[in-house]
């Protein structure tokens, strides 16, 4: 059965956790798990397909599962085969083959070329198999209050709590207000996952990936906390820049970790 498939079950438990945070209003948000093709059943073949606006070789002969463009998180565990669809991408990586899901004719989300992106970028990196997208309102609030350089968004989330740079010690890319759903955003985002686990869209939502679904939500979990009590300490009138550089070094040290070259100097 369809809801049954570990993958699948996966996608709707994390969906549901998302939903329940807040995260995915109405139809926002979406999710992919890039697949190995032992997990697929041998019943599944293809149904349609459709060639994409941009390559990714890299991807190439890969399966993934992906939620429906238009889905809305709280309904997804109701009717995960109307809500999720298995994909093949060709031997060229610029064709998809749906092989099952999207019952009723639905569609993969339409921030496939973001998903696809990630994990091609991600992949070359080690195996990080899951992409969430979602629009926790705390972090969107932070992207109107703290600019859009990445290194300064970074440093000031870090700055909240001791925990951000142990984990996400990478940091936080942020890309200026794009037009969501297009190829350009898809792309220019792909290009940011060669460096960061964790992307702003500023005035939009975050995406992450992680090597389980569940490593990637405990990412966006931290993001949000942390920039929840940025705008805590912002309300209450404070600087919100909390640990001082020298402290983040003393942490990323302390834990045996790596950051970019001098995002932990004085701003």
């Amino acid at each position: 059965m369809f809801s049954e498939i570990s993958f699948i079950k996966e996608i709707t438990e994390t969906a549901s956790a998302m939903y329940a945070r807040g995260w995915n209003e109405y139809n926002g948000g979406n999710i992919s798990l890039l697949l190995d093709a032992s997990e697929i059943p041998e019943e599944y073949a293809p149904q349609y397909s459709f060639e994409l606006p941009a390559a990714f070789p890299g991807l190439a002969g890969r399966y993934a599962a992906v939620t429906r463009s238009g889905s809305c998180f709280r309904l997804i565990k109701d009717a995960p085969e109307r809500d999720i669809g298995i994909i093949h991408i060709s031997e060229d990586g610029r064709h998809v083959e749906q092989l099952a899901g999207f019952s009723g004719g639905g569609k993969p989300t339409s921030e496939l070329i973001m998903h696809l992106g990630a994990h091609e970028r991600r992949l070359r990196l080690g195996k990080q198999r899951a992409v969430l997208h979602c629009h926790p309102a705390n972090i969107i609030a932070m992207t109107m209050l703290a600019g859009t350089d990445s290194r300064d968004f970074t440093r000031r989330l870090w700055g909240m709590m001791t925990e951000c740079a142990v984990l996400f010690p990478d940091g936080v890319g942020l890309i200026d207000w794009s037009l969501s759903s297009s190829t350009e955003l898809g792309l220019k985002s792909a290009g940011y996952f060669n460096d960061f686990r964790a992307v702003v869209w500023a005035m939009h939502g975050i995406t992450c990936v992680g090597a389980s679904a569940d490593e990637a939500f405990g990412l966006i979990e931290a993001i949000e906390k942390a920039a929840s009590i940025y705008l805590k300490v912002l309300s209450a009138g404070g600087t919100a820049f909390g640990i001082s550089p020298a402290q983040i070094r003393k942490i990323i040290s302390s834990f045996g970790l790596e950051t970019k070259p001098d995002w932990t100097n004085d701003i």
